[in-house]
């Protein structure tokens, strides 16, 4: 990308165009499954690990500190001298933030492929990015301005969950390889929402992905939004049966009430099967954090399943220990399985943990729940 060499920049002039408004701005709905445009996210370092739009680059206008320097000036002394604050950490670096700038734009176009001018966004499209919008123009580097910034990205995307299209929730008990199946399913060309790949946690007391920090509430989210865009609402999507936490993370309170209402497929297998499964699959006997997993469910467990479920840590015995634990899991979904509509509620019998008999049978049954279930929204 050609960019103008950098000659001299009147800072104030960025502010009195912002004050008239001079910014181009593109909103949410036009960027929804359009083609890809890139992101550039002039937040602070620490707002931008706390949450972004997936693959946005951040280029920060204010360092963390420059921004609570900022904060403080204004509730003390106004709106002018903490704009004036602003405009001399800029021209202390503006060479380096304009290389940053240009650095990202053409890493966005050149090496990312997005198509369309690269989107800039703040907080709420406000001073910040529509500033860096014109310092672009001056240097021959054009961004456009998100509508909202981060915060309307979040909003609109909240929204979208709601939109109208048909879910099939697979579920079962824990050790069922439920994950594996929704695999196999993407793999035959089914629309698949793998809710514990994106939270990077396993959803049970077996818990996180060895050597894996789980996402921010917030990034986790901005995921599944990301990946909920990309699929057509027009086919059927298929989502693993869920806590409303998975770890640490949340599944936004929009979705999480469609999955409650959502048909099921409930898998099954033995517990003998499930329990090979377990150790084979989650492989970590980790004592310690297997002793925390116990500690988190003492009283759901109950003190002599708990203290049974200590004996058989100390003693390296994980079947004994699996079994203890499953026994929990298994009272919990059938608890919630009693309140679930039978008639959108479809038993299956699994070959083998995280093995079907044949998926397309699976698809077959899918699609059949799915067109009942829509039928009776309809009605």
């Amino acid at each position: 990308m050609h960019e103008k060499p950098l000659d001299p920049i009147d800072l104030s002039d960025a502010v009195r165009a912002v004050q008239r408004d001079y910014h181009r701005t593109v909103k949410m709905d036009e960027l929804y499954r359009a083609d890809r445009r890139g992101f550039i996210d002039v937040r602070t370092p620490s707002e931008y690990a706390a949450g972004h739009i997936p693959a946005a680059v951040n280029v920060p206008l204010f360092s963390d500190f420059e921004r609570a320097e900022i904060g403080k000036t204004y509730k003390r002394k106004g709106t002018d001298q903490a704009v004036a604050l602003g405009l001399k950490f800029v021209e202390n670096k503006l060479e380096e933030f304009v290389g940053e700038l240009i650095e990202a734009v053409n890493c966005l176009v050149e090496d990312k492929g997005v198509s369309g001018t690269p989107v800039v966004h703040c907080w709420r499209g406000g001073m910040r990015s529509r500033s860096v919008a014109w310092l672009g123009d001056q240097v021959g580097c054009p961004v456009d301005v998100l509508e909202g910034g981060y915060k309307g990205y979040r909003s609109f995307g909240l929204e979208m969950l709601a939109d109208s299209r048909s879910l099939v929730v697979l579920a079962g008990p824990t050790g069922t390889g439920k994950t594996r199946i929704l695999q196999c399913l993407e793999e035959a060309g089914e629309q698949v929402i793998d809710l514990e790949g994106l939270a990077r946690h396993r959803g049970s007391v077996f818990g996180g992905f060895p050597g894996v920090t789980q996402p921010t509430v917030e990034q986790f989210q901005n995921q599944l939004m990301e990946r909920w865009n990309r699929l057509s609402p027009e086919r059927m999507t298929w989502l693993e049966g869920e806590s409303k936490k998975i770890g640490r993370v949340v599944i936004p309170d929009v979705l999480w009430r469609r999955l409650a209402d959502a048909p099921m497929i409930f898998v099954e297998s033995s517990i003998d099967s499930r329990i090979e499964f377990l150790l084979e699959d989650y492989g970590d006997r980790n004592p310690e954090a297997m002793r925390g997993a116990a500690d988190r469910i003492q009283k759901r467990l109950g003190g002599l399943r708990h203290s049974e479920a200590i004996d058989a840590i100390k003693c390296n015995d994980w079947d004994s220990f699996c079994r203890i634990m499953l026994h929990y899991y298994d009272q919990a979904y059938l608890k919630a399985l009693s309140k679930r509509d039978p008639t959108s509620l479809v038993k299956y019998q699994l070959h083998a943990p995280g093995k079907v008999k044949e998926i397309e049978e699976l698809i077959s049954i899918g699609n059949k729940i799915s067109q009942a279930s829509d039928v009776w929204l309809d009605g």
